[in-house]
């Protein structure tokens, strides 16, 4: 199942966010750690801020990508990667999944080359 057409540049980061998710852990009851902003399958409660709630219930197949990697692809750049599993989410060719930790507070979402600016902010209450 692919993206509902006509979803804004927000709606289809959530969407894939969201099929990425379940394409790892299908049924599983998974969280996210807020202040680290990573996603994991909920195995002990020393581990949990929260649970993970899915906007699309039923997406599945993401454009986005899990990809283990021995360092940050953003390390020098002012923002914090989203992680799944411990992977870093690549959205794209040289593209990342983000949160800015920009001077107003954290909460931008971004798709983030660290060779240009930000193709696409979205922004996701913490």
């Amino acid at each position: 199942m692919s993206a509902p057409e006509g979803l804004s540049p927000y709606g289809r980061l959530i969407w894939n966010l969201d099929a990425l998710v379940h394409d790892q852990y299908g049924g599983e009851h998974v969280c996210m750690r807020a202040k680290r902003f990573a996603i994991h399958r909920c195995r002990s409660a020393i581990y949990i801020d929260g649970n993970y709630r899915a906007t699309f219930t039923n997406a599945r197949h993401s454009h986005f990508r899990a990809l283990a990697r021995s360092s940050n692809p953003l390390r020098l750049v002012n923002v914090l990667p989203i992680t799944i599993g411990g992977r870093y989410i690549q959205c794209g060719a040289g593209r990342w999944l983000a949160i800015t930790n920009a001077p107003a507070g954290w909460g931008e979402a971004v798709y983030f080359s660290p060779l240009a600016k930000p193709l696409v902010t979205v922004v996701i209450p913490v």
